[in-house]
């Protein structure tokens, strides 16, 4: 019994020191791990085991003019991704909305990286008038996990709306689809190229009323040696955001993106 526990502590203090040793290795001996959303495009998503898309390009090429290689990792559930950045088992977040809470464990850096129009998708056959957000009482709506809003509505939706949460952005056109939900709330030009995608556009429709618009950030997490370079990867931002790269970027990673991806089987019909 001793003999066991003693294997099992010699076991789990190797995995954990060689845990440690990689987080403190980070940027130190020439390496980043970068991460963010598997399914946001054109900004980033998941191509097999890794991240693509415009933000992981952008960042692997900053990184690379201080002789830093940036790996992309696999993403994930996004509770998961802020949960290994407040570990130090990431070293720069893609396509980060700021919170106050969030700031706590994460340096953003300015500028953002781009505003996000974050609108209201409805069926077609459905529709329904809408002004502002008290139009939305009274009905079901749908957004993918982890997804935020801004401070503002996200304490009015809490308080008045019914709203429900799903995986991905596929799983809540099947649901608007089969009249599950009234309406579902998402970034405006990533859920349009999913609509594309899924051969849904005819029938899912935006509301053309914006719901709010969110900025998305680059954001270190503090406890990683990567957060040095925060001031410098905020100065190559700057170049990139204030002229035509960015929408150039953004352009060539949809292409990329929506001849990449296949149209679901449960969506066709």
């Amino acid at each position: 019994m001793h003999r066991q526990f003693s294997h099992f502590l010699i076991s789990f203090l190797a995995v954990t020191c060689l845990g440690l040793s990689s987080v403190l290795q980070a940027c130190d001996n020439g390496f980043a791990i970068i991460s963010g959303r598997t399914n946001y495009p054109p900004l980033t998503w998941r191509e097999g085991d890794t991240l693509d898309g415009g933000l992981v390009q952008l960042a692997k090429n900053l990184f690379l003019e201080v002789d830093i290689e940036a790996s992309s990792d696999e993403g994930g559930p996004w509770k998961r991704i802020l949960l290994r950045a407040q570990r130090g088992e990431i070293d720069l977040l893609l396509g980060i909305r700021r919170t106050k809470e969030r700031e706590k464990y994460l340096i953003f850096i300015e500028p953002p990286v781009a505003p996000a129009v974050q609108s209201i998708f409805v069926h077609k056959d459905r529709d329904f008038k809408y002004k502002n957000w008290d139009d939305l009482k009274g009905k079901t709506g749908n957004i993918t996990l982890g997804a935020q809003f801004g401070k503002e509505f996200d304490t009015y939706s809490r308080n008045n709306l019914d709203i429900e949460r799903s995986e991905t952005p596929e799983q809540i056109f099947k649901k608007l689809v089969l009249n599950r939900v009234d309406y579902m709330l998402g970034p405006l030009a990533t859920t349009i190229l999913f609509l594309e995608k899924e051969e849904l556009s005819f029938d899912i429709i935006n509301k053309n009323i914006p719901l709010t618009v969110i900025n998305e950030y680059f954001a270190i997490p503090r406890n990683s040696p990567c957060a040095r370079y925060a001031e410098y990867i905020g100065e190559g931002l700057r170049k990139v955001t204030s002229g035509e790269e960015m929408d150039r970027i953004l352009e060539t990673n949809f292409m990329i993106w929506f001849d990449q991806k296949g149209i679901s089987e449960d969506l066709k019909y």
